[in-house]
């Protein structure tokens, strides 16, 4: 009981930390650039895209699948409608908006969809380390990479919008903490069957994949610069594949 109590706070405390480092790392280096950075955001998000695909490809879902095929799919189609539900929610919230303050509005939005979404991704660390503590460590520091350029897609617009840089990176940094409340159900719920444990990994890869394919890719398109995008999203995932089989 005690093993498991440590194992607990060690899944929980690292998702957290993970989480809050690449949030509040993004956020602070978007403070400080302020709109003289938004041309790094493109190259960024194909780069963080990239890692989460062949993380999502090439370890979550085999994992999954390895433990049931069909609660896996069924978890990855519920956390694909929950991310695509969120979008259409902050869609709507964003042209209803009577703020004349467009960049401050812009970068709350995304403050608060890196927050909703980063709940998942600590699902994900929370039912790899209980399945594996080497998987969970692993996709801890890949959501910690993924998080950094979207820390800076929301410190950007907050610094525009005449947010102090201290507040901006605050902000950045509390949406990181939904990451360990994830962590923790993810860890506990898989201790009771594998096909919970399936659908924990099933969840966060969908949520993942959408959040990838339906917001950082068309947004880094829109902004995009050419063929380095390309390039960036293909460095992307050859580093994400190899470090499935390193880290």
């Amino acid at each position: 009981m005690a093993l498991m109590a440590q194992e607990t706070v060690a899944a929980v405390a690292f998702s957290t930390v993970f989480g809050v480092l690449g949030t509040g790392l993004g956020g602070l280096t978007g403070a400080l650039l302020g709109m003289k950075g938004r041309r790094l955001i493109p190259l960024l998000f194909n780069l963080s895209s990239g890692m989460m695909i062949a993380v999502v490809c090439f370890e979550l879902l085999p994992q999954a699948y390895a433990l049931g095929l069909s609660v896996s799919v069924m978890g990855m189609l519920l956390g694909v409608l929950c991310v695509m539900a969120l979008s259409v929610a902050l869609d709507r919230h964003h042209q209803r908006g009577t703020d004349a303050a467009a960049m401050r509005r812009t970068g709350l939005l995304v403050l608060l969809s890196l927050a909703l979404h980063n709940f998942p991704e600590g699902l994900a660390v929370g039912a790899g380390y209980a399945a594996e503590p080497r998987l969970g460590l692993m996709l801890g520091v890949m959501i910690m990479l993924h998080d950094v350029p979207e820390g800076v897609a929301s410190g950007l617009p907050l610094r525009a919008g005449g947010v102090p840089i201290a507040g901006a990176f605050g902000m950045t940094v509390l949406s990181g903490l939904p990451t360990g409340l994830g962590a923790l159900i993810g860890y506990v719920a898989s201790g009771v069957s594998q096909g919970l444990v399936a659908f924990n990994f099933g969840l966060a890869a969908g949520a993942m994949l959408q959040v990838t394919a339906g917001e950082l890719l068309p947004r880094a398109r829109d902004q995009g610069q050419g063929a380095l995008d390309t390039l960036f999203l293909t460095v992307g995932i050859a580093v994400g594949s190899v470090m499935t089989l390193v880290v």
